[in-house]
């Protein structure tokens, strides 16, 4: 095995996106994990910092089309109390943003950040870690 700096342990978005932050450092990195789950319907709110970051691996670009813009928020209080407050709802345009953020699959997102750790030549070792 060629020698490495940096060893990350799973391949989920964060994973993926601490390889690749760390591999433009100039570190040598590996990424240790099972392989890829193609069953994960979940999803992720993605706010300004984290599609700033996203941005700044160059994956945004690659996967912006798959996700859905955050225009309105909505609180609601589901507590069982007798008297709840009251249903907000904040509209992003109220100050002057297009989205809060965006939602995307997690199935999505993975594939951007594990196509650009491809081409970026991170090592993907496919493997269990156990305690």
């Amino acid at each position: 095995m060629p020698s490495t700096d940096i060893l990350v342990v799973g391949s989920g978005p964060v994973g993926l996106a601490a390889a690749l932050k760390v591999a433009a450092m100039g570190y040598r990195v590996a990424i240790v994990a099972p392989a890829t789950r193609p069953d994960d319907h979940r999803t992720a709110a993605l706010l300004a910092g984290s599609v700033e970051f996203l941005e700044s691996l160059g994956v945004w670009p690659l996967v912006k089309d798959q996700s859905a813009p955050l225009r309105s928020l909505r609180i609601v209080d589901a507590t069982r109390r007798l008297i709840r407050a009251p249903e907000v709802l904040f509209h992003a345009s109220e100050i002057g943003l297009d989205a809060f953020g965006y939602n995307i699959a997690n199935a999505a997102l993975t594939a951007g950040l594990d196509r650009l750790c491809r081409e970026r030549g991170i090592e993907r070792i496919e493997a269990s870690v156990e305690r």
